[in-house]
């Protein structure tokens, strides 16, 4: 079966960092694509750190997913279309100005130039959503909560202290995976985190946990050399 094939292309160690959380709908998803004779489809969160400008960590991770890409496209000719989301809504939050994240993503969008690549922000597509009513009250457990604090200490530089900036950014978190699932309904959804904090991902769309740049690096390529 062609779409196991395909799975099997990219689901190895050399890109995830550990198994898939729901591979009988991601392999769901391939078959959608292989019917259509399209790319397999993915969509990654493409964040901001401190830095306004990309260097060879951003370089270094658009050529590993492209590696991803080609190894697909050795079983299945139409390959993949790897969706880069840029979350504008959480460089905002973090407290950069828009003219640092319009410089950043600028550059990340020319870098990937490639046909693999297509490029939108996250906020132009919570705009288009209704969310569900009672999202913003989503329960969160102590465990992920102390994650998100301890994040926000190290990358958080708003008004705010860095446990009020987590909240915040679980909340936002809660309706943007709305947002994606819908504009990206039968897409796998691909993350440099863990499992650990899958509650913030769509529920809905399969997730595949995988390295950064290189096998055994997950740290993300905007945290890089800040």
């Amino acid at each position: 079966m062609i779409a196991e094939k395909i799975l099997k292309s990219f689901n190895t160690w050399s890109f995830k960092r550990e198994h898939p959380s729901d591979t009988a709908l991601m392999l769901k998803f391939i078959t959608i694509a292989v019917e259509k004779r399209s790319p397999i489809p993915f969509v990654l969160y493409w964040g901001k750190g401190l830095r306004s400008h990309i260097t060879d960590a951003e370089r270094q991770c658009l050529e590993f997913l492209e590696r991803m890409s080609q190894r697909i496209q050795a079983v299945y000719p139409p390959a993949a279309k790897i969706h880069l989301l840029f979350t504008d809504t959480h460089a905002a939050l973090n407290g950069h100005d828009a003219e640092s994240i319009d410089a950043y993503f600028a550059e990340v969008e020319a870098a990937a130039s490639s046909p693999t690549f297509t490029t939108s922000r996250l906020s132009d597509h919570v705009a288009k959503l209704d969310p569900a009513p009672g999202t913003e009250y989503a329960p969160v457990s102590d465990e992920l909560m102390m994650r998100l604090e301890k994040s926000a200490q190290k990358w958080y530089k708003g008004n705010a202290t860095p446990r009020e900036g987590a909240e915040e950014y679980f909340l936002q978190n809660m309706v943007e995976r709305q947002a994606v699932e819908h504009s990206f309904s039968t897409s796998i959804f691909l993350t440099f985190n863990g499992s650990d904090v899958k509650d913030l991902f769509p529920s809905n769309l399969p997730i595949f946990y995988m390295y950064s740049i290189r096998k055994g690096t997950s740290t993300k390529p905007w945290f890089m050399n800040c």
